[in-house]
């Protein structure tokens, strides 16, 4: 039998056994067994070392895993929240819709009742335009008629005076004759005696024989060279007559016919003075019928007014509606802008979960690949690990550029919201200047109205009204352009409603496509079990930026307080500055209610001063008709003097035959007028010039009572007016104070709204904490379906990669498309047109919403589905971009229309500036023209005085003259008396003896006396007259300084309410500025919310520090049980378990935390208000607290690995220790030989 040797020393036989060596070969043998010993051991550490690592890699995996099913279950929840959040969306929707219909109803209501009342107004200003031209008429034929009436009055009072003029000739013509009568009838007495019959009575014959004609005047003989008279004696026919030759017959027969034919003229001038007197007469009742149709006419225009004033309150109330539409429109725009949030948050958080499934996916595959290597090479899973690394830093940097990208998009939302805020500023401040120049147009009415009332200005006051009807429609216009903005406005806000009707449809088809790729991660969840190897080395870091969140979190969480405090204060602060601006209403309304009586007293004492003026002019009424009565005594007293005086001058005659009037001129020592008659009649003329001049000074009482009684009616219609004003006042203040309860109201109910969603939201967790938890239940059916969706996977995968190609394709496509809406958006009739498309297929949309969510629902899985929603999706991102763009150029355009609009606000302050300064330079000018005016009527009242004193003057010396007139005449008229009474008593027929020198002497005396009288007496006539004439230039200058007086008032008040339009727009740029202020104030409030979300994040950040650390404590544990012996693994296995449960409270105490993060963004949402969108704008912070979320849950998921982990690898220590324990075994039976 051969034996056979091995290279090693052991022998064997045929049999194959083995066979004893020789020592020296067992000691060799031994050797290499020890060193075979050796190199066991070492390659035991080696791979107990491997089994650290791959222990620690498998809970990493087991960590990966659970965070993968919680990562499934969250967006499983999310996804429910989606769904209910999308059955919400639709249902406000639905409301919104149904308000948008509403409102369109109401605004084709207000349409058709703003084009009722433009008709109305139509109307109303043809009434108005009628009656003015009517006015004007009336006005026109009551100047005329004025005109006719004082030229009526004029001649009235000029054949007045013609008439006292022509009785008073009459009176002196009638004394005259009656003296020439005497004085010729003496002379022929003389005559006769000189030449008759001593004993024979004598009669005067006419020439050639003509019938006698006892002392009566015979006319000359037929020849012209002898005219003769002949004397025959009465009673004796045989006596001849004997002719008696008078000098210059010719004068006697003249003045005879002229004092005949001047009774005549003077009879006939006044018949045609009474019968002017009664024209005038019907005249006067003509113009005061005028008159009262005048008034009539203006009680209707009056009726016309109100009516107009009725009309302007409704088109006011109108224009109220249409403000509560554009309130409910701007509610409406919010709205959408709120749902274009949400969908914005929705987008982001689908970006976000897209994100995230490329991240795992990449994962994924890089973890097959690093499975792979690890069973080929475990060197390769450090480049794999560097490779995640990078991967990792990628995916960050695309985060922090995406997360840029959205954080200047809501910069640009931000400002553009601003923009938007500043342009319902503008439009408001629109509206405002709007009301202002409806006050304005009703306080010119108003100044209409009181123009109106005054006649005596009607010309000056119809050409102001003339251009303020003008003024009026071209503010009817601007309004009619500012309605038609308002109407463009709401189109566009119609369009934008669409808009957002178009985006709630791609949030919905954006939702349906989350749907299904969250289908897609429910299929890829088992194999994100093979991703713990790159998570077991996040785990320290995690830990450690767990604790550095959790210090942070502290610390925002005490700044959040500290913010809270203050934002309690500035709350506190703003309700303070509310309640003193109610408190400073509240003072304007007292003053106005104090002012409105103040006006009510001083109206009550004016009335008491009208009707005291009113008694007045009664009282002078009363004295001027007493005067014209005993004026009219008077005239009638002398009157009836004259007329007994002309009976007894008649029975004078009657005694004696009236010789020729004019022949006492033969003799120049007759008397030629009796001295009491003169003197009757000069104080008969002095009386009448008397009456005339108080009858004329009546008269202007009269007058001036009048103006005063007008002025008197102007200042009431002036109190009324001011007394509408305040009252008009008072309700604007109510009526601003209604507005403020109303805001108050819907500040109430906003808050009320956003608590009830608070609730409604913390229902909607509780639901999905509970569908999370069902969730969890159906993780292990998952578990079944992941080894049929692994199949799946990689057929998947390779479709998305194409659709990301196609994806990059039609974005190219997009910017293409972007160009070309750019080109195309000029073309406003197509956008135009698009929108009516889209308003009338807006159900159809509607039913294809529902049908497209139906076959979403049925067909979840599906490529092409995916493809063709991507498709439309970028469809909808290149309209929501087109519609973005338009909106942008839209708002450009409003703003520069604001800045214009500023600029024509502060031209028009500079413009009213400038009039007020021209205004108050006019102001000085008329004030130094009245004073200069006031001045000249002074010197004229002097000059009045003067004259005055003048006339006294003159009377004195009339007096003067008439009393020596009296004593000359007396002096003659007893000289004549004696002369007569001495021949009768006598009964002698002597010639009458020769004049006496004195006797001769006066008469020429008296008559240059008479002479000189009736001069002076023309001379003071004339005085009279132009004092007369200076009173009536002096009455004209002083209207004329009343009127500018007037005119300079005028001014005034222009000037106060120029003053008062400067300080308007002065109050608007403050209400500018205060709004910028707000503005800046929002800012630095949004700058303090970006603080807190900084300060939130560090908090992520030191949580995320104590997550490493408990990742770190957790590493070190597990390097405490690979040291530990086999004997003491259960010791360790329950202080891993421990040190597990403490990572576990640890975990619990982060969610506690998050809990409280919650509840202070809950809290800031409620005290924040109206400022918390802004907060929720912030997308970093939220996304922040998500991720936060999804590392609590990483956490989870791998702690829960490593503790699977932690028991495959004490099997496999048992394993191991099993084999170490036979190679023991085998080595003690080697050396036990």
């Amino acid at each position: 039998m051969e034996d056979r040797y091995r290279t090693d020393g052991w022998a064997e036989d045929d049999g194959g056994r083995l066979l004893f060596p020789c020592p020296q070969e067992a000691r060799e043998v031994s050797g290499n067994l020890r060193r075979e010993l050796g190199d066991s051991e070492s390659r035991r550490a080696a791979l107990e070392q491997r089994l650290e690592q791959l222990s620690t890699e498998a809970r990493d995996c087991r960590q990966a895993q659970d965070e993968a099913v919680r990562e499934a279950a969250r967006l499983r929840a999310d996804t429910e929240l989606l769904r209910s959040e999308q059955g919400h969306m639709e249902q406000a929707l639905v409301a919104e819709q149904a308000r948008v219909g509403t409102l369109q109803r109401s605004e084709a209501e207000l349409q058709l009742r703003v084009r009722e009342l433009e008709e109305q107004r139509d109307e109303a200003n043809r009434a108005a335009e009628a009656a003015r031209q009517q006015l004007e008429h009336s006005t026109q034929q009551l100047e005329q008629l004025e005109g006719q009436r004082a030229a009526g009055q004029q001649e009235l009072l000029r054949a007045r005076e013609a008439l006292s003029r022509a009785q008073l000739e009459a009176e002196v013509a009638r004394g005259e004759q009656a003296a020439l009568g005497e004085a010729l009838a003496q002379a022929l007495l003389s005559i006769v005696k000189s030449n008759a019959h001593p004993q024979v009575p004598l009669c005067i014959l006419k020439p050639h024989g003509r019938p006698q004609v006892p002392l009566s005047i015979l006319k000359p003989h037929a020849h012209p060279q002898a005219p003769l008279y002949i004397l025959k004696p009465r009673g004796h026919p045989q006596a001849p007559p004997k002719p008696i030759h008078i000098p210059s017959p010719t004068y006697i027969t003249l003045g005879t016919h002229q004092a005949q034919g001047s009774g005549a003229e003077l009879e006939a001038a006044l018949r045609d003075a009474r019968t002017q007197e009664a024209r005038l007469r019907d005249a006067a009742a003509r113009s005061s019928e005028l008159a009262a149709s005048l008034a009539r006419d203006k009680r209707e225009l009056s009726r016309v007014l109100v009516g107009l004033e009725e009309q302007h309150e409704a088109d006011s109330e109108a224009k109220r509606e249409l403000e509560g539409l554009k309130a409910e429109l701007g509610r409406l725009e919010r709205s959408c802008r709120d749902g274009e949030a949400e969908r914005m948050e929705l987008e982001r958080a689908r970006r976000a979960a897209e994100r995230s499934c490329e991240g795992l996916r990449a994962e994924l595959r890089e973890l097959h690949g690093e499975l792979q290597r690890m069973r080929e090479q475990l060197g390769q899973v450090q480049q794999e690990q560097r490779a995640a690394g990078e991967a990792l830093v990628q995916a960050r940097g695309e985060q922090q550029r995406l997360s840029a990208e959205l954080e200047r998009t809501m910069q640009e939302r931000e400002g553009l919201a601003k923009e938007g805020a500043s342009l319902g500023v503008q439009l408001h401040a629109a509206q405002r200047d709007a009301r202002d120049r409806a006050q304005e147009a009703d306080g010119l009415r108003a100044e209409k109205a009181v123009l109106e009332t005054n006649l005596f200005e009607a010309q000056e006051q119809l050409g102001q009204l003339s251009t303020r009807r003008q003024q009026l429609e071209a503010e009817g216009r601007s309004l009619r352009v500012a309605r038609d903005g308002l109407l463009e406005e709401l189109g566009a806000a119609r369009q934008r409603l669409a808009v957002a009707q178009e985006e709630v449809v791609a949030l919905r088809r954006t939702q349906e496509e989350h749907m299904g790729e969250l289908k897609q991660l429910r299929r890829e969840k088992e194999e994100l079990d093979v991703e713990r190897g790159r998570l077991a080395r996040e785990q320290q870091e995690l830990t450690a930026e767990l604790a550095s969140a959790r210090q942070q979190r502290d610390e925002g969480v005490l700044r959040a307080e500290s913010e809270k405090q203050q934002a309690l204060a500035l709350k506190e602060e703003e309700k303070a500055a509310l309640a003193g601006t109610l408190a400073g209403l509240q003072q304007s309304l007292a003053q106005a209610t104090a002012e409105l009586e103040r006006q009510r007293h001083e109206n009550a004492s004016w009335q008491q001063q009208q009707q005291q003026r009113s008694a007045e002019l009664r009282t002078m009424q009363v004295q001027l008709e007493a005067a014209e009565e005993a004026h009219a005594r008077e005239a009638a007293a002398l009157r009836e003097q004259a007329v007994t005086a002309s009976q007894q001058r008649d029975s004078a005659l009657r005694d004696v035959s009236p010789p020729d009037p004019f022949l006492s001129l033969l003799r120049p020592g007759c008397s030629v007028i009796p001295p009491h008659r003169l003197v009757q009649v000069e104080e008969a003329r002095v009386q009448l010039a008397l009456q005339a001049e108080a009858r004329a000074a009546g008269q202007q009482a009269l007058l001036r009572a009048q103006r005063e009684a007008q002025e008197g009616r102007e200042g009431r219609e002036e109190q009324r007016r001011m007394e509408m004003e305040a009252r008009r006042a008072l309700g604007d203040a109510a009526r601003e104070q209604e507005a403020l309860r109303r805001s108050n109201e819907q500040l109430r109910a906003a808050l009320r709204h956003s608590e009830g969603q608070r609730i409604s939201l913390q229902r909607a967790a509780e639901q999905q904490e509970q569908r999370l938890a069902l969730a969890e239940d159906g993780q292990a059916a998952a578990g079944r379906e992941a080894a049929e969706l692994r199949s799946t996977l990689r057929g998947l995968e390779r479709d998305r990669l194409d659709a990301r190609r196609e994806l990059q394709e039609l974005r190219r496509q997009v910017k293409t498309l972007d160009s070309e809406n750019s080109k195309k958006s000029k073309e406003v009739e197509e956008l135009r047109a698009r929108v009516a498309r889209e308003e009338q297929h807006e159900e159809e949309r509607h039913r294809e919403a529902f049908g497209l969510r139906r076959k979403v629902v049925e067909s979840e899985a599906g490529v092409e589905a995916t493809r063709k929603e991507l498709q439309q999706l970028q469809r909808r991102l290149a309209e929501k971009e087109a519609d973005f763009q338009q909106r942008e150029r839209a708002l450009s355009r409003s703003l520069e229309d604001s800045r214009g609009h500023e600029k024509k606000l502060l031209a028009d302050a500079r413009n009213l500036r400038l009039k007020a300064e021209a205004a108050r330079g006019e102001a000085a000018e008329l004030s130094l023209k009245l004073s200069a005016a006031e001045g000249r009527a002074q010197g004229l009242e002097a000059e009045l005085v003067r004259g005055e004193e003048r006339r006294r003057d003159a009377e004195m010396r009339l007096s003067g003259l008439s009393s020596a007139l009296r004593c000359t005449v007396g002096v003659g008229r007893a000289h004549g008396g004696s002369a007569g009474k001495a021949g009768p008593r006598k009964g002698t027929h002597t010639p009458c003896s020769p004049p006496d020198p004195d006797a001769a002497a006066d008469p020429e005396a008296v008559r240059a006396a008479l002479q000189d009288f009736l001069r002076q007496l023309q001379d003071a006539q004339r005085d009279k007259e132009e004092l007369q004439v200076r009173v009536c230039s002096l009455s004209k200058q002083l209207a004329e300084a009343e009127a500018q007086r007037d005119r300079a008032l005028q001014l005034q008040k222009r000037l106060a309410e120029s003053k008062e339009g400067w300080q308007g727009s002065e109050s608007k740029r403050a209400a500018l500025l205060l709004q910028e202020e707000m503005l800046q104030q929002g800012e630095g409030e949004r700058r303090l919310l970006l603080e807190k979300v900084s300060a939130l994040e560090r908090s992520l950040h030191a949580a995320e520090g104590e997550r490493r650390a408990a990742q770190e404590k957790l590493s070190a544990l597990l390097a405490a049980k690979d040291h530990a012996q086999g004997t003491a693994g259960a010791n360790t296995s329950t202080a891993l378990q421990q040190r597990l449960q403490k990572l576990q409270t640890a975990l619990a105490a982060g969610e506690l935390d998050r809990r409280a993060l919650q509840v202070v963004q809950e809290h800031f949402g409620v005290q924040w208000g109206p400022l918390w969108p802004c907060v929720t704008m912030h997308v970093p912070m939220q996304e922040m607290l998500d991720a936060a979320r999804e590392e609590r849950g990483v956490l989870r998921e791998q702690l829960r690995a490593l503790q699977e982990e932690r028991a495959v690898l004490e099997l496999r220590r048992e394993e191991l220790e099993a084999q170490v324990q036979q190679l023991q075994e085998v080595g003690e039976q080697w050396q036990l030989p």
